[in-house]
């Protein structure tokens, strides 16, 4: 039997080089509330912002289609995060305004153990808490999931 071990940055300057690029994001959403289902694809762009934020922070930019699974509705969609990477763990913010950039509130904090692949967070968004877990599944490939609890999902 072979076991291999997953890959793992371990500080902010890896994860960084790790984040930097284009990725192609799929993603399954369904909302208990209402039952509603349905698939993101599209890509995300990483880049790396030179200046009005902390040395170190990259701007995520995700866009793509919405497709409910029953056919029903379609619509284009984006989202941006910026992970602050001067510092480990490198922390999630939301991204107020991409150009210039203003960052917004903190998102969640990813410090992955160098002894594991995974990083789990929880985040508070009263009356709303999300749950979640990054996982780098190999050099070009991760996970970033989460589940959302409360009222107002």
């Amino acid at each position: 039997m072979s076991v291999s071990k997953p890959f793992v940055p371990g500080c902010s300057t890896s994860f960084q080089k790790f984040l930097l690029g284009t990725w192609q994001v799929h993603r399954s959403l369904q909302y208990r509330t209402g039952g509603y289902t349905g698939q993101f694809t599209g890509h995300a762009r990483v880049k790396q912002v030179d200046s009005g934020a902390p040395p170190g922070t990259l701007l995520y930019r995700e866009e793509g289609q919405f497709i409910s699974c029953d056919g029903s509705k379609r619509m284009s969609t984006h989202r941006e995060y910026a992970f602050c990477c001067g510092t480990w763990p490198v922390t999630v913010r939301f991204v107020e305004r991409p150009d210039p950039l203003e960052l917004g509130s903190h998102f969640v904090t990813l410090g992955c153990p160098a002894d594991g692949a995974e990083c789990s967070f929880v985040h508070q968004c009263a009356p709303d808490v999300y749950s979640g877990a990054w996982r780098f599944v190999s050099e070009d490939a991760f996970t970033w999931s989460w589940h959302i609890k409360g009222p107002s999902k």
